[in-house]
């Protein structure tokens, strides 16, 4: 999943580049699809450039500071941030109005139907190619290796746009952001799609190549649950390197920081694509308009 998140990424750019329409996706995800089924050795590490052998490479993992001009608006559970994007004036509406974070995927239940809840655990379970549950709704460790928690976000988006627009939720990513001599810090969570979500609610179909899509008309207002399953401890510093030989890559020497708190998550509002390298990841952190600061429930 993470590799169809880097390959829609550069898509995007190079479709926008052309000239081609934000608000027309079909194309490329069938590129993705075709680039998906070509390549099964890929892997990018979100830290540096592809690992072309067999040699482990050591990686670290921290909070980026950003520019000290950097000032998003913050808003709160419950409020509306309208934002707009690109050079079509792009514009979409997000209100969070509830997040839970559990141990157990049966939970999603508190937060939407129960025939949301059969659709999204069947697409899970006998769908998706990644392994995020199983069948007694445990949730599943990351491909690292660490556990990892399932945390739900409770949100409506709105098409405030005079024709129709298809949301990749890709880049709707979590960050923890902290202060420090007045200056933002910010890292993002990872285990899904390297922080993006999955929809629950209202995705365009529970298929591999629809679940990311969320179509609006003009002016509709969508209600939707993302799926996030986060890493529940940071990882300050790990090796990897991809095995030809069993066609994955292989992560190791986990060094393993504080739990997560999840007193000062945020909901980035950005919902164009986002990179997974982190010489470019701040550029793209300081281009996001508004944050919303999550109430998150624990279970």
């Amino acid at each position: 999943m993470k590799r169809k998140s880097i390959i829609f990424a550069i898509l995007c750019v190079l479709m926008l580049v052309s000239g081609c329409s934000s608000q027309s996706t079909d194309d490329i995800y069938q590129m993705m699809e075709n680039a998906s089924s070509k390549s099964n050795g890929s892997e990018s590490s979100g830290q540096s450039d592809m690992v072309s052998d067999n040699s482990p490479r050591v990686y670290t993992e921290d909070y980026k500071e950003c520019n000290k001009n950097y000032m998003p608006e913050l808003v709160q559970t419950g409020e509306t941030a309208k934002v707009t994007i690109g050079s079509r004036n792009d514009t979409l509406s997000f209100t969070v109005t509830d997040a839970l974070i559990t141990d157990d995927f049966s939970d999603l239940r508190q937060l939407t139907s129960q025939a949301a809840y059969d659709n999204i655990r069947n697409f899970l379970l006998y769908v998706e190619t990644d392994d995020y549950i199983d069948e007694q709704g445990n949730i599943l460790d990351s491909e690292r290796g660490v556990e990892r928690k399932a945390l739900f976000v409770k949100l409506s988006i709105k098409n405030e746009n005079n024709s129709e627009y298809t949301l990749p939720i890709h880049s709707l990513s979590l960050y923890s952001i902290k202060k420090e001599n007045s200056v933002m810090k910010y890292r993002r969570l990872k285990g899904t799609n390297d922080g993006g979500p999955i929809c629950a609610n209202a995705p365009d179909a529970f298929t591999l190549k629809s679940a990311s899509k969320i179509t609006l008309q003009p002016g509709e207002e969508k209600e939707e649950v993302l799926i996030y399953f986060e890493e529940d401890k940071w990882v300050e510093q790990y090796t990897y390197r991809y095995d030809k030989d069993i066609g994955k890559g292989v992560y190791g020497d986990l060094v393993y920081g504080d739990d997560i708190s999840y007193d000062n998550i945020y909901f980035s509002t950005s919902f164009m694509y986002e990179s997974n390298n982190q010489n470019k990841d701040r550029g793209y952190f300081e281009k996001i308009k508004s944050l919303i600061k999550l109430d998150i429930r624990q279970e």
